[in-house]
């Protein structure tokens, strides 16, 4: 068993089978105790691995070991989307996704209609990233310590700290 980064949401991960490796990821609110749902996923013999997760709405985000960022509908298990990229974040509504891809290279997905909101360059690594509590804003820390508060919005492409 193992809680979000935001504590809000817990999953019962299990993995059976002798020739295929599956898992199983129940998703249940840790303020009510209500059930909202699962996502069974199959790995294939472990040709992949889930290295990290986070759920928010109906949203659960599955980040593997080959640098996949899968995303599931919790209520109905199924899979909406993947793209390749590394360390994702959620925000709590689960309306927002943010996730690198390459150094300093840092996406930002619309849930609802899965269309690119925002794409961020910055001069160094990130090591952080944290959506504020409504979700309009991106906190964006960087490897010297710089840290950005970015407005979340309309599609654009920006670069930050150059």
């Amino acid at each position: 068993m193992q809680f979000s980064p935001d504590e809000h949401y817990f999953a019962a991960s299990s993995r059976t089978g002798d020739y295929v490796a599956y898992n199983f990821f129940q998703i249940v609110s840790a303020r009510d105790g209500k059930n909202l749902g699962g996502v069974f996923l199959a790995t294939g013999k472990y040709s992949f691995i889930p290295e990290y997760w986070s759920a928010g709405g109906d949203r659960l985000v599955i980040w593997d070991n080959q640098h996949r960022v899968l995303l599931y509908s919790v209520t109905s298990g199924q899979a909406i989307r993947k793209w390749f990229g590394d360390r994702p974040r959620l925000s709590d509504s689960g309306n927002f996704l943010a996730f690198e891809n390459g150094r300093g290279h840092v996406l930002v997905y619309d849930l609802k209609s899965l269309q690119k909101s925002n794409e961020y360059y910055f001069a160094q690594p990130v090591v952080a990233k944290l959506f504020s509590q409504d979700g309009q804003r991106l906190m964006v820390l960087q490897s010297d310590q710089t840290l950005f508060q970015l407005e979340i919005g309309g599609a654009s492409e920006k670069s930050a700290g150059k």
